[in-house]
């Protein structure tokens, strides 16, 4: 198959990672990052991301979690480092309906085991929660987390001595998406086979015509610091989601040398990449309240926070297509496509070296199934 010359614009973990699928193929790859890398700025940018197969009824993300799993360990032996920690799934709710009932239905459906627990069960086992507040809960001894500025920065080292050119505080001002011609600032022009945007919450402002489709929002997490007493028990602990409407939070235990973490799991639908990344005081105790709401917080305190800038398409869906005669999009990831960059990846570098029905994949990396067969299971 002839090589192609393709170049990636935008270093976070999901350009990197076609930069690795198409580099281990054999092509030229050039990455073109606005800032340094790991950039702080970046979605992709924080201690950690979760894996997890609860999905509500989102089934065709589901079904890509066990791909993913195996794009993850194809990248671990590349890398000679796993850079990932089990902690299992504790998903909560206090209605006896919605996400965490339709979570229940596709993981049985699915054939994926997992552990109703009552509230007895549940103080037994967790006694950081709250189980009086609690209507319905399941524990899935699958799920973990993803060490993400290390992966992105260990990825990095690997793709350089690969041969991969990756051009740090390159700022790219226009995309021809026909000719495959991209134009910096204070620099020539970039040519290539193919072009790959992917640049998070900054794509509107690059091309235009996806301002109606997905939207930047701001996002804000805390870490938190827990006794020393309590130290074991915390680390031991599952991932916490509790994905509704009334609280809609998330906890990621300690792994790793890493700290608690915190989030809401709503989306502010609002904010600009470029503005100040700091949080207030006001956003932290927020927070906070919403995790009294649900788990025993004696001890714990908030130690800082962060804000980072997701892209949002409709329905969370993820958009993966071509934008023209020699380009390609990869956005809208909401937070949830940390898990799949590998995968993404390795599938769409299939695509680009005309392996695939293009139509077909982007529907399959949308989260509606189809007949895409992914290369690794």
């Amino acid at each position: 198959m002839e090589k192609m010359a393709v170049a990636i614009v935008g270093g976070g973990i999901m350009g990197l990672s076609l930069a690795w699928a198409l580099s281990r193929d054999g092509h030229y790859v050039r990455v073109l990052e606005q800032g340094r890398l790991p950039n702080v700025l970046a979605a992709s940018y924080d201690e950690h991301r979760l894996i997890r197969r609860a999905y509500g009824s989102q089934r065709g993300y589901l079904d890509m979690v066990g791909h993913a799993h195996a794009a993850w360990d194809m990248l671990w032996r590349d890398l000679g480092r796993r850079l990932h920690a089990e902690t299992g799934t504790l998903v909560l709710s206090s209605a006896a309906e919605g996400w965490a009932l339709d979570t229940a239905a596709s993981l049985a459906d699915a054939g994926i085991p997992y552990e109703e627990l009552d509230r007895a069960a549940l103080e037994a086992r967790f006694p950081t929660v709250q189980a009086d507040r609690i209507a319905f809960a399941l524990h899935l001894r699958d799920g973990g987390v993803l060490l993400a500025n290390r992966i992105v920065a260990t990825l990095v080292d690997h793709l350089r001595n690969e041969g991969v050119a990756i051009d740090e505080q390159m700022q790219v001002s226009e995309v021809d998406p026909d000719s495959g011609r991209i134009i910096v600032e204070d620099g020539p022009p970039v040519d290539a086979d193919v072009v790959v945007v992917a640049v998070g919450a900054w794509l509107p402002k690059l091309m235009p015509d996806y301002a109606g489709r997905v939207t930047p929002s701001r996002q804000v997490v805390a870490y938190v610091d827990t006794p020393d007493d309590q130290a074991e028990m915390w680390a031991r602990h599952p991932m916490v989601l509790e994905i509704d409407d009334a609280i809609g939070f998330y906890l990621v235990p300690p792994v790793s040398h890493s700290r608690v973490k915190i989030g809401v799991h709503t989306f502010s639908m609002e904010g600009d990449p470029e503005e100040h990344r700091g949080t207030e005081d006001y956003e932290l105790q927020d927070m906070l309240s919403r995790m009294q709401h649900r788990l025993n917080t004696t001890g714990l305190k908030i130690d800082s926070g962060r804000a980072c800038l997701y892209t949002v398409a409709e329905n969370e869906r993820f958009i993966v297509e071509p934008a023209g005669s020699r380009c390609w999009v990869m956005t809208g990831f909401s937070g949830h496509g940390f898990k799949f960059a590998p995968l993404l990846g390795l599938e769409l570098m299939r695509v680009l070296s005309d392996d695939g029905d293009a139509a077909a994949f982007s529907r399959w990396a949308a989260g509606q199934g189809g007949d895409w067969v992914p290369s690794v299971a």
